[in-house]
């Protein structure tokens, strides 16, 4: 059978995905942005109330041909950004570029999708900050959107066209830390936008403690 520990809450087989790429606290619930199996296109968007034990939400392609593969939150509304590949990135894709978009967890419908990054494959990652701006990157592009989704900073890192990286913001010391293109870490100081490096060579996956 089954193993109790750790418990499956959630299967998004029926809807031939593979993983879950963006996980965020919301509130009363977990969102979820899940990537397709090879050979499909379009993830799923999910809501499971965490009180309840229930999945509430669940709505494959809300953006059309997209994997979710980032998700942030604040304020009743889910923050995210896609990949337009599929699966270990076989099946051909349909859209021209990644997208960042904002929803509303008490209305359940999107608020806003914009191409941040123009002709980003992917936007790996997004981070707020303390001033509700939310920043995304992809490879060596930086940029930062308001809430209503219009970009207000856009930050170059360097030259390099592909579309890896992580982000993420320290509320201790107020700095976004970055790996563009997973080739280095660096911080970013989003109020002046100075670019300090921290570590030259391969890094990838960032997380901040709350103890900063």
């Amino acid at each position: 059978g089954l193993a109790q520990n750790p418990e499956r809450l959630i299967d998004f087989k029926s809807d031939q995905q593979i993983r879950p790429r963006g996980l965020v606290s919301a509130g009363d619930h977990l969102a979820i942005g899940t990537m397709p199996d090879l050979g499909q296109l379009g993830g799923v968007f999910a809501l499971y109330d965490t009180a309840r034990g229930e999945l509430v939400h669940s709505e494959r392609n809300l953006i059309e041909d997209e994997s979710i593969v980032a998700l942030a939150y604040r304020d009743g509304v889910v923050y995210g950004s896609t990949s337009i590949y599929g699966g270990q990135s076989a099946t051909p894709p349909t859209q021209p570029e990644a997208t960042v978009f904002a929803w509303s967890v008490a209305d359940r419908e999107l608020l806003w999708e914009t191409a941040a990054i123009p002709g980003a494959a992917s936007i790996n990652a997004v981070a707020l900050d303390d001033d509700d701006r939310l920043w995304g990157v992809s490879g060596d592009r930086l940029v930062a959107l308001d809430r209503d989704g219009d970009v207000v900073e856009e930050v170059s890192l360097g030259s390099n066209t592909g579309s890896s990286g992580d982000l993420v913001y320290n509320g201790v010391d107020g700095l976004l830390y970055v790996t563009p293109a997973n080739r280095r870490l660096i911080s970013v100081d989003p109020e002046t936008l100075t670019v300090e490096v921290h570590r030259e060579g391969s890094s990838h996956h960032l997380a901040a403690h709350s103890s900063g």
